[in-house]
């Protein structure tokens, strides 16, 4: 085992004398070598995955046709979601626009098409799912309760079914859900 760890050292130019010295790229902890930090991101997308597979194989045992998902946060850079989506039957991902906020509307839409489509294109265009509970969001980001009218999150689910060359893609399911606490929106596009 000693040949392997100084291979690795001579490999990055580091010496470490103990396991305890290598540190993660937090801010109190190793930055300066790419190399490490790609490694981490690595590490911690395969060791989100294997957490994962080892949350859903009951489910997949009891229920193997029933889809499972997770969900991706937009543009996250912690994990590798082209690695990530194999594992998943559905891409999924939260979204919580904040039109007619301090973001100009154009951009806050160029954004969310840009994860529209990087979603589209994880699992090589199938239909993605995107999760929304508008209704919590608002009342926990701004103490208050602010439901969301049906129509407003209608025309929030054409924006997404169409990508930034105005191609439309009408075959996407759209469920609303309603709870006493709030209205729950799942949508495939």
């Amino acid at each position: 085992a000693t040949g392997k760890v100084e291979k690795e050292m001579d490999f990055w130019s580091h010496t470490y004398t103990d396991w305890s010295q290598i540190e993660s790229p937090a801010p109190h902890g190793e930055q300066s070598v790419h190399g490490l930090n790609l490694d981490w991101k690595r590490f911690v997308t395969y060791q989100t995955i294997d957490f994962f597979k080892n949350e859903i194989a009951p489910l997949k045992e009891v229920t193997p046709d029933i889809p499972v998902t997770t969900n991706f946060m937009g543009t996250y850079t912690g994990l590798d979601y082209w690695r990530f989506a194999k594992e998943v039957d559905v891409v999924s991902w939260d979204n919580y626009p904040m039109w007619h906020g301090i973001q100009p509307d154009w951009e806050l839409g160029a954004k969310i098409g840009f994860v529209h489509d990087i979603n589209r294109s994880l699992k090589g265009g199938k239909p993605f799912m995107e999760s929304i509970n508008l209704t919590l969001y608002y009342f926990s980001h701004y103490c208050r309760a602010h439901a969301m009218a049906i129509s407003r999150q209608a025309k929030h689910s054409l924006r997404a079914t169409a990508s930034p060359f105005g191609l439309f893609q009408p075959e996407f399911i759209f469920v609303a859900v309603c709870y006493a606490a709030g209205v729950f929106c799942c949508r495939i596009n």
